[in-house]
């Protein structure tokens, strides 16, 4: 699928960023506002209008978890003034440093530049940091630029990072204002010699280019947030690849049919997340306990089934559970909780698996955006 080459959820990186992923306990306050950050490596120069640049694109991401699919109160950006702030990170290295070049290595870019974010910018594991990085390189690639990123990962109910690589600022794809980055969406003026992932082709369309970069910052968002991917409507959930169809919630007037959109189960999760719901406890900081295992299962069907035993509670009160089947990489159910204490069992639809072997995970929230995931017990047979 072509998501797995652009974006995956990083359970490994989250690990060896937080002592305790699965059931987090979070030390410190945060003030649940969005760190903006560009990151530039000691040989290359910040490109120009960055700052307005990335404050138009994240007009269009913040849009996105807005509504009207999602009725959230909205992400808060940090500020200085009236204007969102752009923090400029200047690397201590070039950039072949962190992109590994010419050998690209996605994983060391990663946790390379997540370890020269300054602690003045934010910390990971208690701030949502958005990140664009300057560590694309020029030459041929088979799609976009050579040593591109986009990936993200949760840390916390306060903290996570989205990294995503600056080539979305370069003009061609990048405006200084909302109307004019309105009408880039819409512009099929092809980019000679530069294949969008999403298109496939070469001299793709520039609109493509745009949704893939901006909609890879929503989606890596997502993830930064805790959100799995859910591919069950493959091109219409932003958790898939539905983002690089968002130009078509900015027409005018808005084509949502046509467009991109949290699935239910994802929504639930967002409404648990303490950047987007207003309705927690943020003094709650003690995750869930959860025990989850597989009951039966139906294999030799399309589609197959399995059925999982809950057990969840909670201190203060659980909020939402949401299934996900690690072999199809998706999202398979979900639905509100409530009570300190939940006991059910759940049949999920999900795809056959090639090897037989049959993986779920839950992902269980409560009333105060804690989060806790764990794999259920197979079946034994």
């Amino acid at each position: 699928m072509r998501i797995s080459l652009f974006a995956s959820v990083l359970v490994a990186l989250s690990a060896a960023a937080s002592a305790s992923p699965l059931n987090e306990v979070l030390s410190t306050p945060s003030d649940y506002q969005v760190r903006l950050a560009y990151f530039v490596p000691n040989d290359r120069r910040p490109t120009a209008n960055y700052e307005q640049k990335i404050r138009v694109l994240m007009h269009f991401v913040t849009e996105l978890y807005r509504g009207p699919t999602f009725q959230g109160s909205g992400l808060a950006l940090q500020t200085h003034g009236s204007e969102p702030m752009v923090h400029l990170i200047r690397g201590a290295r070039p950039a072949a440093y962190y992109n590994g070049a010419p050998n690209y290595d996605r994983r060391q870019h990663w946790q390379r530049i997540i370890a020269e974010i300054p602690t003045s910018v934010g910390v990971p594991d208690k701030h949502l940091i958005v990140l664009f990085a300057e560590t694309y390189d020029d030459g041929p690639a088979r799609f976009e630029w050579p040593g591109g990123i986009a990936l993200g990962a949760r840390y916390s109910a306060a903290g996570g990072v989205g990294l995503f690589s600056a080539w979305i600022l370069r003009d061609e794809f990048s405006a200084t204002s909302v109307q004019a980055q309105r009408k880039l969406l819409f512009d099929a003026t092809p980019i000679v010699g530069r294949t969008a992932l999403g298109h496939g082709k070469p001299d793709s369309p520039r609109f493509e280019f745009i949704e893939d970069g901006l909609g890879a910052v929503a989606h890596e968002l997502g993830h930064a947030l805790g959100l799995p991917h859910d591919c069950r409507q493959n091109q219409r959930d932003l958790m898939c690849n539905g983002f690089r169809n968002i130009r078509w919630n900015f027409a005018d007037p808005p084509q949502l049919e046509r467009g991109a959109a949290f699935s239910e189960d994802n929504v639930r999760l967002l409404l648990s997340s303490r950047h987007l719901a207003a309705d927690l406890d943020r003094s709650d900081n003690v995750p869930p306990e959860v025990s989850v295992r597989i009951v039966s299962a139906t294999r030799d069907r399309h589609p197959a089934s399995v059925r999982v035993a809950v057990e969840a509670s909670d201190d203060r009160g659980l909020r939402a559970i949401l299934f996900f089947a690690r072999h199809q990489d998706s999202v398979v159910g979900g639905g509100w909780l409530d009570g300190k204490k939940q006991s059910f069992t759940q049949e999920l639809t999900i795809e056959p698996s090639q090897s037989g072997d049959v993986q779920v995970e839950a992902y269980v929230t409560d009333v105060g955006g804690n989060l806790t995931r764990v794999v259920a017990t197979p079946l034994r047979e």
